[in-house]
């Protein structure tokens, strides 16, 4: 049997599904009767480098199946209870990357930052402090059990899948902060995706002063900020989009033509269909009608080559072969 606070917890996350509510009773009993093998609950973590950051690693955890069923659980809730009303475009229904992007229009002053290990940086004060801002009349023994299965050592672990949630949990308290002053800073629009952020404005503002505001009211709720970047001629990078004066390209268009060059020229070009495909989708999603000409031209030679043409190319390929008639008629 599970003591009140645990059960607690497991009422709160349950689904309404039998058989995944009975599953992760099973998992918070098995955790219960292992608390004091808290080692049993994960994998010793270890060191992966950082993506376009050589020499600088971050640590991954890997939860248990038991911890990792109910972390799974506690997400769900967090999600449905209060992470669906956070900013961050990550999250399910928010539109994703170009949701954050488009928000910023043809501004020409833009700053990016992003959250230093972000995950890792929320610590149980300040998951503690969230939670009882959000939650009536939240008791300190069913703090002490989320706190047990969401946290090591004082902080959360990045690899677990609650990580995410937990840390967006933190920030629903800090951006209606940011947001609050960046009328005083000359700051028009501010957007999330999960811990990269972006400031933008039609008309110049202090990045100095910008900097020196964030990285004072983030460190207040224990997180660091990494270099800042600035644009005053609305170009810049994000997540794997160029932007300029508010057009949107993906930053990999050389590496697709090369790629899909050599599938044109390999025996079975199918097999990289899948592949090609996701260029295709991720390519529509940042340029819309306006794929930049030369990933345009050899999106149509492969698909027409396999014989399995997506209908958005379709679309495309009649639109534009309509303004082509049109412009030899005039």
């Amino acid at each position: 049997m599970l003591p009140p606070e645990w059960e607690q917890l497991w009422e709160c996350t349950r689904s309404g599904n039998e058989v995944t509510d009975e599953v992760t009773f099973h998992a918070l009993e098995w955790l219960y009767d292992n608390r004091t093998k808290k080692g049993t609950w994960f994998h010793n973590p270890f060191r992966v480098e950082k993506k376009n950051k050589q020499g600088q690693f971050r640590l991954i955890s890997w939860a248990g199946p038991q911890l990792s069923i109910v972390h799974l659980a506690i997400s769900r809730w967090l999600k449905h209870e209060y992470v669906r009303k956070s900013m961050d475009a990550s999250t399910p229904g928010a539109g994703g990357v170009m949701v954050a992007l488009r928000a910023h229009g043809d501004n020409k002053f833009v700053t990016l930052v992003d959250v230093a290990n972000a995950f890792s940086s929320v610590s149980e004060r300040s998951l503690s402090a969230a939670l009882r801002c959000l939650m009536d009349d939240v008791t300190e023994e069913f703090l002490d059990v989320l706190l047990e299965l969401t946290t090591v050592d004082g902080h959360v672990w990045q690899g677990w899948s609650v990580s995410k949630d937990l840390f967006n949990l933190v920030m629903l308290n800090l951006d209606p902060v940011v947001f609050d002053q960046l009328p005083f800073l000359g700051v028009e629009i501010y957007t999330r995706y999960v811990d990269n952020l972006i400031f933008s404005s039609s008309k110049p503002y202090s990045p100095i002063t910008l900097e020196r505001f964030l990285r004072h009211v983030f460190k207040q709720c224990g997180f660091l900020l990494g270099p800042f970047q600035h644009s005053d001629q609305g170009r810049y990078s994000y997540l794997g989009v160029m932007v300029e004066e508010g057009n949107y390209r993906p930053q990999d268009v050389k590496r697709y033509v090369v790629e899909i060059e050599k599938a044109l020229q390999h025996p079975c070009p199918h097999l990289y269909y899948w592949t090609i495909l996701g260029y295709f989708s991720w390519t529509l999603s940042v340029s819309r009608d306006n794929i930049p000409k030369e990933l345009f031209e050899v999106f149509e030679r492969y698909f027409k080559l396999v014989g399995m043409i997506p209908p958005a190319l379709q679309r495309l390929m009649i639109m534009r072969y309509q303004m082509s008639f049109a412009d030899l008629q005039n």
